[in-house]
């Protein structure tokens, strides 16, 4: 039988409406600047079979290894037991970082609402991504470090990466120096806190005046 009651028109159904036209256009700008990631993706495919799946579990094992190192640090400097919101938060960062322009800057804040929608404190939060991006940034430095030994041995090295490894040693020496500046003395904290504070009052004057930045 019917659903329609006897001499009632049925109502029409609706095939355009605002909602669906802007969800379209939203997904079609989405899939546009997603597009160029999923082609350098799949391009890559035919090197990826080429390697020996022995190769590619390793790859693979390392890959997840760095993701859980990643998600343990962060842990870590969040101060937090909890391992599904850091988990969850961190890949979903990950990810829009990896598809949108100035992917950096929208991960991280991406990752700091979903924190603190699953009540992290906000002040921790980005205390903690300040202390994880500085040792990030540093072990990144730290790797033309290794390659100083062979440097030193006469090892055959291109002179335009041992140029650039001299320049990851003095990038390292510095990032640390300021890393132990900023971790274990408050007058530099503060005095940016002042300037950030300063800076953003008389940008937006109309706003209520921000107080207790440093």
């Amino acid at each position: 039988m019917s659903s329609t009651e006897p001499g009632r028109i049925p109502k029409k159904v609706r095939r355009f409406s605002v909602p669906r036209v802007l969800m379209l256009l939203a997904a079609a700008i989405s899939f546009h600047v997603v597009a160029p990631s999923l082609v350098e993706v799949f391009g890559s495919w035919p090197r990826v079979s080429s390697v020996a799946p022995a190769w590619l579990f390793v790859i693979v094992a390392c890959e997840i290894l760095s993701f859980a190192s990643a998600i343990t640090l962060q842990r870590i400097a969040l101060r937090t037991d909890g391992w599904f919101s850091v988990a969850t938060s961190q890949l979903s960062g990950n990810a829009m970082s990896q598809v949108v322009p100035g992917g950096a800057a929208a991960g991280a804040t991406l990752q700091l609402r979903m924190l603190a929608q699953s009540g992290a404190d906000t002040a921790t939060a980005i205390s903690g991504f300040t202390a994880f991006s500085l040792l990030q940034t540093a072990s990144i430095l730290f790797l033309p470090v290794l390659t100083l030994p062979a440097i030193l041995a006469g090892a055959p090295v291109d002179r335009g990466l041992a140029q650039t490894a001299f320049l990851g040693i003095a990038g390292f020496v510095l990032v640390a120096a300021l890393g132990a500046v900023l971790l274990t003395t408050d007058p530099l904290l503060t005095g940016i806190g002042r300037a950030v504070e300063a800076i953003r009052n008389r940008l937006l004057r109309k706003r209520v005046p921000l107080t207790g930045l440093p």
